[in-house]
């Protein structure tokens, strides 16, 4: 069994990532985990008012959601999981600080899900990518980015360059997924120069182990909007990289980029990092 957490933010219910996760559990049991948040990130919010221009400017006002909302929102995601027969637990956290509210509950945790589109949508475009971009790079556990409407998977992509990151990436996500061994795996090399893919019969091994499908093939990792042009082109299929920030992956996520396929993309996305 493996623990799954949802973050519901504020006022706000994801039927999306409820969805995905009684696919989960339709495949092996999970512990769902409601983590219902609060609508606002206070300290972010003073923290911008305490007058360091680099620091990130989330509202102008402070406002809890309505504790009748949430409170209804819970009894709903309970039921729900009733229904569909899947064990579940519920936090709800007062914490002034959300991001570090989920980094520690995602400590605990095999994964973490959110709803990439409507995830604090309420603070605007720029603002709800720095706070969907600093929930990546804080998470102690892999994140999926799921998207408004969730299709079953039918096709995976992985995201390589070599890098321990990606690598990493790939075996968490065999770990978490097990049964997805028949869907056609492809490895993509995101490379910026004429280079070899590194380590071809390693990763290629590894792969095998993983997938009866599996094919190679490589892009200039330069060419940003047609890659978010394939990646939409690709329907129902589930997107796996390493962290982006410590390796050339990084180079994918430039905040235009990352825009459009970590809030805009209607393909799964899955992230992982040591």
């Amino acid at each position: 069994m493996k623990k799954i957490l949802l973050a519901f933010d504020g006022e706000h219910f994801s039927h999306s990532i409820f969805d995905f996760v009684k696919h989960m559990n339709t495949q092996q049991p999970v512990l769902a985990v409601g983590c219902f948040l609060p609508s606002v990130d206070y300290t972010e919010l003073l923290y911008s008012f305490g007058g360091v221009p680099s620091g990130p400017f989330y509202m102008a006002e402070a406002v809890k959601g309505n504790p009748e909302i949430v409170a209804r929102n819970v009894d709903y995601f309970r039921n729900l999981c009733a229904q569909n027969d899947i064990a579940c637990s519920i936090h709800q956290s007062d914490a002034k600080h959300i991001v570090t509210a989920i980094k520690l509950e995602t400590r605990y945790a095999d994964l973490l899900l959110i709803e990439g589109k409507t995830f604090y949508e309420n603070l605007g475009k720029d603002t709800q990518q720095d706070y969907v971009t600093n929930v990546l790079h804080e998470a102690e556990c892999p994140v999926i980015i799921v998207p408004e409407n969730f299709n079953t998977p039918e096709s995976l992509i992985f995201a390589y360059d070599g890098s321990e990151q990606s690598v990493f990436a790939i075996k968490q996500f065999h770990y978490l997924f097990p049964f997805y061994t028949d869907l056609h795996a492809l490895l993509v090399y995101f490379a910026s120069k004429e280079k070899q893919l590194p380590e071809r019969q390693n990763i290629h091994e590894l792969l095998d182990c993983y997938y009866k499908n599996t094919v190679i093939t490589k892009m200039n990792i330069r060419n940003r909007e047609e890659i978010a042009g394939w990646l939409q082109a690709n329907r129902n299929i589930m997107f796996v990289c390493g962290s982006y920030g410590r390796n050339v992956l990084r180079e994918l996520f430039h905040h235009s980029f990352a825009s459009a396929i970590t809030t805009q993309s209607q393909q799964l996305l899955f992230i992982a990092h040591k």
